[in-house]
């Protein structure tokens, strides 16, 4: 495994594994470095990053303790843009438990930091995360004054991913406001965002669709995105987040409750 020098070449390839969501082998990968290099400048990034993946494949209790160890590391040093991250980290770990207070409380304490280093981008990218959080709180008021501050930054100028995960938020904002036809739009528009191929990214706004459908009493339809999307998440190495996933579950069970059972087969097989 890698010397000290060798460190940065293993973190780039586990960041790049992570965006390609190859999340099992990012977190290996991070793993042996963790274990072997305990002194290095890329230390707490890299907690920071396999918190990240750990939350993505919904191991709460590795994220937790690795995004606190992350900023650990990072509050003994001297650098606001890594404490900043490894406090998006940590707030991402909360959030994953379900434990949206102190997911929202950590992120404004990312915020604040964010605030000081004068880069637009990263503190549109840290609104969104707020905004997120303070959803799940049912503070949609804060959420969607957050939204309209951070999208134009994040439109003009973040990676797809990022954008589309905005988009998407920008979406479930307008879903649990009852405004069917903006969430619509929202969810139609991160899929035509979405690079091709199968993503976690086009998960959400096709959950977010089954929900919208089911709202409007398009029942099979909203039963052949849902399972569209199940077949999909079968297959690739994410989890989905459990306060999310809890919301589809839901709806879908309603939906269920008010079709034949031949029917929800049929529909369910066509999403498949």
């Amino acid at each position: 495994m890698p010397t000290a020098w060798h460190v940065p070449l293993a973190f780039a390839l586990a960041r790049l594994q992570y965006r390609q969501e190859q999340l099992t082998a990012a977190r290996a990968l991070l793993s042996r470095v963790l274990e072997r290099v305990q002194d290095c400048e890329d230390r707490g990034a890299a907690l920071a990053l396999a918190a990240r993946s750990a939350c993505l494949q919904d191991d709460h209790a590795a994220a937790l303790d690795l995004a606190q160890d992350a900023v650990a590391v990072e509050r003994a040093g001297r650098h606001p843009a890594r404490l900043a991250n490894a406090l998006d980290a940590l707030a991402a770990a909360r959030l994953c438990r379900g434990e949206f207070s102190d997911a929202v409380a950590v992120f404004a304490e990312c915020l604040a930091v964010v605030r000081t280093l004068g880069r637009p981008l990263d503190l549109a990218l840290c609104r969104h995360h707020l905004a997120w959080a303070l959803l799940q709180t049912g503070r949609t008021a804060e959420a969607e004054r957050l939204m309209q501050e951070c999208l134009p930054e994040l439109e003009a100028g973040a990676p797809a991913h990022q954008l589309t995960a905005a988009l998407h938020t920008a979406g479930a904002l307008q879903l649990a406001q009852g405004d069917l036809a903006a969430a619509e739009r929202r969810f139609a528009e991160v899929l035509l965002k979405t690079p091709a191929g199968e993503s976690f990214h086009a998960l959400y706004p096709l959950e977010g669709l089954a929900m919208v459908a089911a709202e409007r009493g398009e029942l099979q339809r909203s039963l052949r995105l849902y399972a569209a999307a199940a077949a999909i998440r079968r297959r690739i190495d994410t989890e989905p987040e459990a306060h999310w996933w809890g919301q589809v579950e839901a709806v879908v069970a309603r939906v269920k409750e008010r079709v034949h059972p031949a029917g929800v087969s049929a529909a369910m097989a066509a999403g498949r």
